[in-house]
């Protein structure tokens, strides 16, 4: 293993050999420093998310997050940090950005701005969302929903918090909680395939929703849609394929006796 550091990021790369092949695994461990605290968060790709083919599968712990969306928060401002990712697929970025200008709370929609793609799509509002929502901006019909609570944030009630802030705000909570498998796996990434599970499931696993899971994750392409939900499970999904390959193998084992004597 190796680490080092980069603008501030602490990078630390494990590199390992398999039948002459190089892999390489890179956690980057995010830092916010305060006055009197230092708080460490960082991805765990090795548990949830698992590098391979054309992009990362994830193993979802569905009753976990709902714990976690459940979990009580100090107020209502935090609880969106928790809801956007997990109700309406938002990116860190996009939780940060979002813009009061942009909701129709009678249409139930809102705009949101695309971190990949930097413009702006039209995607539905979640009822939960929207209420919390109204309740946070209280009458305020422009400028960002989630603005600083601190006196000290020096560029602004405008200024978008940073990425780390919304990253802090899931640690804050996680850690009280008891999560599995642990509660440094529960990050905002998890939100957004969350959200894709969920509404799979709530269309019965119907593959002629993906037109319209397509727009609820602002994809371009169907195939990007497809290539997406495929790669998600949960674990009965894993221990269900472990089970067939467990029984497959042990009836080819029926086959040859136990070694009884081994020959020196």
């Amino acid at each position: 293993m190796s680490s080092y550091v980069v603008d501030g990021w602490s990078i630390a790369v494990w590199k390992w050999a398999i039948d002459g092949v190089l892999y390489t695994r890179t956690i980057t461990i995010l830092s916010q420093k305060q006055e009197k605290t230092s708080v460490q968060l960082k991805t765990q790709p090795s548990r949830f998310g698992v590098e391979g083919g054309n992009g990362r599968s994830w193993v979802i712990y569905v009753h976990e997050v709902i714990k976690i969306l459940r979990f009580p928060k100090e107020s209502v401002l935090d609880q969106l940090f928790f809801e956007l990712p997990c109700l309406m697929a938002f990116r860190s970025k996009e939780v940060t950005t979002w813009r009061a200008e942009w909701i129709n709370f009678e249409q139930e929609e809102t705009l949101v701005l695309d971190a990949k793609k930097k413009k702006l799509f039209t995607v539905s509002l979640s009822r939960t969302v929207a209420k919390h929502a109204e309740e946070v901006l209280d009458g305020r019909s422009e400028g960002l929903v989630i603005q600083s609570t601190s006196s000290a944030w020096r560029w602004g009630k405008d200024k978008p918090l940073s990425n780390v802030a919304v990253w802090y705000k899931w640690h804050k909570y996680t850690s009280q909680m008891d999560l599995w498998p642990s509660p440094k796996d529960y990050s905002p990434i998890i939100g957004r395939p969350f959200a894709a599970l969920m509404y799979m499931k709530a269309h019965g696993r119907d593959y002629s929703a993906i037109p319209l899971l397509q727009r609820f994750l602002r994809h371009d392409r169907p195939e990007t849609t497809w290539d997406y939900v495929a790669r998600l499970y949960e674990p009965q999904d894993v221990k269900d394929g472990y089970d067939r390959f467990q029984n497959f193998v042990e009836k080819r084992m029926e086959n040859f006796p136990l070694t009884t004597k081994v020959k020196v």
